[in-house]
């Protein structure tokens, strides 16, 4: 799958867009653990909390569709999956 990051997160590591390898189904968990093994996980400390859970000022979509339950399998189909990650601000908020 192709990883795309922005905001904050874009400008935390070297690659804006990252390629993993995910198989379908996956959850956002799997996308956000896998994030944290291969940028540290300083990168993700603003992204989820030590549960895992996705705090609300975190955006990820799926194939153009927003997921907001990180827990949730995602089947997806034919090519890889695009998943992309974003931070509000609180005046993007």
């Amino acid at each position: 799958m192709r990883v795309l990051l922005f905001g904050t997160l874009a400008n935390a590591t070297a690659d804006r867009a990252l390629t993993l390898n995910l198989h379908s189904p996956f959850c956002v968990a799997d996308v956000i653990a896998e994030l944290g093994r291969r940028c540290g996980g300083e990168l993700l400390s603003p992204v989820a909390d030590s549960d895992g859970g996705k705090f609300d000022h975190c955006r990820v979509y799926v194939n153009g569709e927003s997921v907001e339950d990180v827990t949730r399998p995602l089947h997806t189909e034919g090519s890889p999956a695009k998943v992309e990650m974003i931070l509000l601000t609180a005046a993007e908020g």
